[in-house]
């Protein structure tokens, strides 16, 4: 099995979380949301400063990891700013 491997970049530090594996972007994509929700999470704070990335896949099978160069930006926080309001 492959999976995605996804980071989330901090503009207000300037820096890249440590990775974590997940099972497509739509689920990377939701989990991203959800952090952005969540009233506990620094995301909540300031959804804007946070962006979710995709790095390369993880092939389970094989050990083997494909990076993107550069990684892709799949979501933007401030796209879910509304949804952290309702």
């Amino acid at each position: 099995m492959k999976y995605g491997i996804y980071c989330i970049y901090d503009d207000a530090a300037g820096v890249f979380t440590a990775p974590t594996i997940d099972i497509s972007d739509e689920a990377a994509i939701r989990n991203f949301q959800k952090m952005c929700a969540d009233a506990g999470s620094i995301m909540n704070f300031k959804p804007s400063d946070f962006s979710l990335y995709a790095l390369g896949i993880f092939d389970a099978e094989t050990a083997n990891i494909e990076s993107f160069v550069p990684p892709s930006r799949l979501a933007v926080g401030s796209h879910f700013e509304r949804s952290v309001a309702e």
